[in-house]
């Protein structure tokens, strides 16, 4: 219980900045200076995680494969998509925190970010995530 009030109140002091914030570009971003966060397209070593790569001759055909999984996923809502874009996002079972999971098709990689809203560490979460939609869809 002394756990989850530190996080809660911890979170609640640090997360001003970037609490609710969402991304309305359609591109896959870096991340900010927070730990919180993975990118395809970030080069620092801490933030950066490996495209996917979905070896699809269609790339619709990725884009409907990410969207089928998100949609058989737990507390996953696709907030929105375009031809090349899509964004969801996870809520957490226990107290509901929400983090955003883009992802951008461009020929056969898939370029993803996946970042959480409050919060500075994410306890590794958005690059397990990552890393599990990796093995469960392109592998």
């Amino acid at each position: 219980m002394k756990f989850l009030w530190l996080t809660v109140v911890f979170s609640s002091l640090f997360s001003c900045a970037i609490f609710g914030q969402k991304s309305d570009k359609k591109v896959v971003e870096k991340c900010g200076i927070l730990p919180h966060c993975v990118s395809s397209i970030d080069d620092r070593e801490s933030f950066k995680i490996k495209p996917l790569k979905h070896g699809h001759q269609n790339k619709n055909h990725a884009k409907q494969e990410i969207i089928d999984y998100l949609k058989k996923q737990p507390r996953v809502e696709i907030e929105g998509h375009s031809e090349n874009y899509i964004h969801a996002t996870y809520s957490s079972k226990l107290i509901g925190f929400v983090d955003d999971v883009e992802f951008f098709i461009n020929d056969d990689i898939v370029h993803v970010r996946s970042i959480s809203r409050i919060g500075i560490s994410d306890l590794g979460v958005n690059r397990k995530r990552v890393e599990q939609i990796r093995k469960d869809i392109f592998n």
